[in-house]
């Protein structure tokens, strides 16, 4: 065999993400940290089951009729997906802010949903669960405690407990999208679009059982509560979803998702700056853990020349 034919391939080139990329990034973790804030005052108004039917229920009826069908095969798994993530991670997440859980809080606290997914990936995927894995969640759960047990915090454990139950079911709503990539592409529009005629019903039973006032709700809207409901629809799900998986397009995943990091920053300052809450220090240690949990697992990702620069 000669030496060329035994050469091992070169590495694929690292694309520099420009200057306007990166900004574009940041703008993306940025509207996704304000969410938490958006959320929390739209469910001071409106009942959060029902509010996260709306949410599912305008995004089907803006972008569905400019989208394809998705596949036969797809359905059932389509439909797995709603429940999971549309009634179960998104429920569970709004009625959590509704209970009083700070949007700084929730912002950092619901990030162990990262590792949560490695794990779930594991189990389900049969994927390595590293070292590194390991690491992060034990980091992260160590974090949560720490959150937990803030003073200002202890007040709102019930909420808490629910906002980590919402991280776990985004954990497992990933494996299932990747089950569901096995039957053929779908693009994050219609993903958006399509998960809503399987979670809105769902969704409108449990908040008429358990909820009340939507009506009245919908009747006394103020602007606070309508601009909120602009920015979870038109920000949060529509631009920021879209410029992310444009940026992923482009670029690895590595390069991509590192500025995850910085969404519960976001997040907190958000929430510090729009809605004057305080952050406690055993608040902000915790915090740290948990996104230092979440970069123990996200920096795998990274390509080679950037790994070594760790």
């Amino acid at each position: 065999m000669s030496r060329a034919a035994s050469a091992p391939a070169a590495a694929p080139a690292i694309t520099p993400m420009t200057p306007g990329h990166v900004l574009l990034a940041l703008l993306v973790v940025a509207i996704w940290g304000g969410n938490f804030v958006a959320v929390k005052i739209a469910t001071a108004t409106v009942p959060p089951l029902f509010l996260v039917a709306l949410r599912f229920g305008v995004l089907f009826l803006i972008l569905a009729p400019f989208l394809p069908w998705p596949r036969r095969s797809q359905l059932p798994l389509l439909a797995g997906i709603g429940l999971t993530l549309g009634v179960g991670h998104f429920g569970l997440m709004f009625v959590a802010l509704s209970l009083g859980v700070d949007a700084s809080t929730m912002s950092v606290a619901i990030q162990i949903e990262v590792p949560f997914a490695a794990v779930c990936a594991w189990a389900v995927l049969g994927e390595k669960l590293t070292a590194r894995h390991i690491a992060g969640l034990v980091l992260g759960m160590i974090g949560v405690v720490l959150v937990a047990g803030d003073p200002k915090v202890l007040t709102q454990l019930d909420g808490l407990a629910v906002g980590l139950m919402a991280g776990g079911l985004w954990a497992y709503s990933n494996v299932q999208i990747k089950q569901l990539g096995r039957h053929g592409a779908l693009s994050p529009q219609m993903l958006n679009a399509w998960l809503g005629p399987f979670c809105v019903g769902p969704l409108l039973i449990l908040s008429f059982l358990f909820e009340d006032g939507q009506g009245d709700a919908l009747a006394s809207l103020d602007w606070a509560t309508v601009v909120a409901l602009a920015y979870i629809l038109g920000g949060a799900s529509l631009i920021a979803y879209g410029a992310w998986y444009f940026l992923l397009g482009r670029y690895s995943v590595g390069q991509v998702t590192i500025y995850m990091l910085l969404v519960p920053v976001c997040g907190v300052l958000a929430g510090v700056l729009l809605m004057g809450e305080t952050v406690g220090m055993m608040e902000m240690a915790g915090g740290v853990l948990i996104v230092s949990g979440v970069a123990v697992v996200q920096l795998r990702r990274l390509p080679g020349p950037l790994r070594r620069l760790r």
